[in-house]
């Protein structure tokens, strides 16, 4: 996808589509900043093949990297869905948005929201949606969200999370 922008003098980001091999050198420990229970060794490699090999037009991750570090600093996930009620028009959902603390503040994570909404758009979606803590509500607010619902969750079964 190209140089994403460069907000430092010698910073120069660039944002793709996730490939296998970040799987294991960083994506998951990116992650992990995200969500407690993920760690570099905790999936067996077939299970995170089945998931890359499962991703499509309609399942896209995008990883932000810093070529000069060989360091992946950030990544967002979209899934469009059709909705039967408005016509099988299509949702975009936003997910699992995440910065490396060292590249906090720098603009990234509202770069990673864009691309990913500008995605959803060039692919006819008629919204975007998103769920998030309500400490993060101001940021998503910066990138053109508002606040119009509550998430509600069921769990299943907690040790599979």
């Amino acid at each position: 996808m190209g140089i994403l922008f460069s907000k430092q003098e010698k910073l120069t980001l660039i944002i793709r589509k996730i490939q296998l091999t970040d799987f294991h050198e960083q994506y998951l420990d990116l992650l992990s900043n995200l969500y407690e229970n993920i760690h570099s060794n905790s999936y067996p490699f077939p299970n995170i093949e089945e998931f890359y090999n499962n991703l499509n037009d309609k399942h896209v991750v995008l990883v932000i990297e810093d070529p000069e570090e060989n360091l992946i600093v950030g990544t967002g996930t979209v899934l469009i869905e059709p909705k039967i009620m408005h016509n099988f028009g299509l949702v975009g959902h936003i997910e699992d948005i995440v910065v490396h603390p060292e590249y906090r503040n720098l603009g990234i994570g509202k770069v990673i929201v864009e691309k990913l909404v500008a995605y959803a758009k060039i692919n006819n979606c008629y919204k975007c949606i998103l769920d998030c803590t309500n400490d993060k509500i101001p940021f998503y607010e910066k990138c053109n969200f508002s606040n119009d619902s509550t998430q509600m969750s069921y769990y299943f079964n907690s040790s599979n999370l």
